[in-house]
């Protein structure tokens, strides 16, 4: 049963082509260490997910993965994940953030996020990822580092 849960997610994650995919591996992981969050409706089945996904140096904790089932989009499910993560970042005195594309910011904005104008701010190490992401080279043609829009969670 788990392991169709992880595959699950990890589905999600490939099908969104708007984040880096997680393996069923990496998400059980996420889990198993505590560093997930899954919100399940009432029949007991996954209907979201968010991760802590990296730990970097001077306590940031970078949260993504976030997906939700796309036949329970536009239910809060998303904000329930990031508020969750968010509150288990803090809880370890961690300083969260997010790499957020257009489908995820508002996420965590409103989760009294603020867009970070300088990369510089954050661990040096965040930007070694992004190589893997399949947008990296759109990304450096445009001048920037990433694809995606740094946001700090206050």
């Amino acid at each position: 049963m788990k392991e169709n849960i992880f595959n699950t997610i990890s589905n999600w994650t490939k099908k969104s082509k708007s984040m880096l995919p997680k393996s069923s591996e990496e998400i059980e992981a996420f889990i198993k260490n505590g560093k997930a969050v899954v919100v399940v409706d009432e029949n007991n089945k996954p209907v979201g997910f968010g991760a802590q996904t990296f730990d970097w140096p001077d306590d940031w904790k970078e949260l993504g993965a976030v997906v939700v089932d796309p036949k329970k989009r536009k239910q809060g499910i998303g904000s329930k994940v990031v508020t969750k993560l968010v509150e288990k970042a803090k809880s370890v005195g961690g300083k969260p953030f997010a790499l957020c594309n257009d489908k995820s910011i508002n996420l965590f904005l409103n989760n009294g996020g603020e867009i970070i104008t300088d990369p510089a701010e954050l661990p040096t190490e965040v930007w070694g990822e992004c190589i893997n992401c399949p947008n990296f080279k759109k990304a450096k043609a445009k001048g920037k580092i990433c694809c995606d829009t740094p946001v700090k969670i206050n």
